[in-house]
């Protein structure tokens, strides 16, 4: 058994200026025709789409409807023609044997009240879109601004010249229409228009790290971007960890304004250095309770400490050089070790009165 009998369908179109139309006409079929007699052999529906050339020309070659070697018999050709300067037309038309060659004008017939094609045979199958469902679509402007073929071909990856009718429909009709879509996807990727879509305030609300939030085993990381120092928390140890790599400096600053702006003398650095030790800058306050300061270590001055059964605590001043009694400013409670020995400062002065010890 051979395929169904052809025939040839050309024709011309034009813009209303008179010069060649861009885009293509699409001859769908949606019955499924089957070879008469013992033959099993189907031929399954599908659409056959002719692209205009630079004249606005085109030729197909297209199955008869009526070949009696195949059924069903007279059933219809849906054709939709996707051109770049007017709204998609569809209609439907038989194409019976008997012309080798036939003009696409003589199969679209045009009202003449009108000016609209219809489709001079109606053949309908339950389920499918019926060319008056087209029209109802076409004349209500349900359908206008949908995307052209040119149009989808400009979209890679997404649709090429040779996307049906059905497929149009199905995967764009009931979604958006071009306006829609522009300002949203364009061939370069996505654009800043999603604000249509959340709202800043919202992201913000919604991303913005709270104080209230809990991190549940994981791992938080703040590291300058040349890759010389980082900081880690983390619990994915036996504990919660902070770990450390090259400097890491914690410090007061005077004021703050909100919006995270510091400013003003940096005061009270505790700076750990990666393989150097860890440095304390400032007065550094030892007490039972992080609001008591019963020792202290002030860099260059003194350090305090003791105070147990009530008894003073002893300010460490450091050796003086000399010999005899120790020179310069001293406070009640100072001990100054010199050459000769160690003194205690009963009254202040300068140098105040120093008690020698041992």
């Amino acid at each position: 058994m051979g395929m169904p009998d052809e025939v040839t369908v050309h024709g011309t179109i034009l813009k209303a200026d008179g010069t060649p139309e861009v885009g293509s006409v699409k001859f769908g079929r949606s019955v499924i025709l089957r070879a008469s007699g013992d033959d099993d052999t189907l031929i399954m529906p599908g659409t056959i789409t002719a692209v205009l050339d630079e004249l606005g020309s085109f030729s197909v070659l297209l199955y008869v409807t009526d070949d009696p070697a195949w059924t069903p018999q007279d059933w219809t050709y849906q054709v939709t023609m996707l051109l770049s300067q007017s709204r998609p037309r569809a209609f439907s038309f038989p194409l019976p044997s008997g012309d080798a060659d036939v003009e696409f004008g003589d199969l679209m017939q045009v009202d003449a009240s009108t000016g609209e094609a219809y489709a001079p045979l109606v053949h309908e199958h339950d389920g499918y879109v019926t060319p008056e469902d087209l029209e109802d679509l076409v004349s209500t402007g349900d359908l206008a601004g949908y995307a052209t073929d040119a149009e989808l071909a400009t979209v890679a990856g997404v649709a090429d010249a040779a996307i049906t009718p059905g497929e149009l429909t199905s995967a764009l009709a009931a979604y958006a229409t071009i306006a829609m879509l522009a300002g949203y996807v364009t061939n370069g990727g996505l654009t800043t228009t999603l604000t249509n879509y959340a709202l800043a305030s919202a992201v913000t609300s919604s991303l913005a790290l709270k104080a209230d939030k809990v991190i549940t085993d994981g791992t938080f990381v703040v590291e300058k971007g040349n890759g010389t120092s980082a900081l880690r928390m983390r619990s994915t140890g036996g504990a919660v960890d902070y770990d450390y790599y090259g400097n890491i400096v914690f410090s007061a600053f005077a004021t703050y304004a909100a919006g995270g702006t510091f400013s003003g003398a940096q005061t009270g650095a505790l700076r750990l250095r990666g393989g150097g030790g860890t440095t304390l800058a400032g007065t550094t306050n030892f007490g039972t309770t992080v609001n008591d300061a019963q020792s202290s270590v002030v860099p260059g001055v003194e350090a305090i400490f003791g105070g147990k059964n009530n008894a003073d605590a002893m300010k460490f001043c450091g050796f003086q050089d000399i010999a005899g009694a120790p020179t310069g400013y001293h406070d009640v409670g100072d001990f100054v070790a010199t050459q000769t020995g160690w003194y205690r400062c009963t009254v202040a002065g300068d140098p105040g009165t120093m008690v020698k010890l041992v």
